[in-house]
């Protein structure tokens, strides 16, 4: 390295070429979700189960979205709002 110089960084361009995993993607999308089923009125204390729920049925389903950001977090609501409804049902039917 010579003397002065910083290593090298990458860019914000290259950043944005980066291929982004599916963990990667479920990990950014925590707080909506936390939000959203906050908003739907789930108990706070279920809300990071059912997070928890919808990402597994994501990896299991191994859902691929490419560059879709705004469909993969439509995709994770909708089965985060299944979640919750099909919990209130069954402690309903109890």
């Amino acid at each position: 390295m010579f003397a002065g110089m910083a290593p090298a960084t990458p860019t914000s361009a290259s950043k944005h070429h980066q291929v982004e995993t599916v963990g990667d993607q479920l990990i950014s999308q925590t707080t909506m979700l936390r939000r959203y089923l906050y908003v739907l009125g789930a108990d706070g204390n279920r809300i990071d189960d059912l997070i928890q729920e919808v990402f597994v049925l994501v990896l299991r389903k191994n859902v691929a979205n490419g560059n879709n950001h705004n469909a993969f977090a439509a995709f994770l609501r909708g089965c985060a709002k299944n979640m919750l409804l099909r919990e209130r049902r069954s402690a309903g039917a109890r």
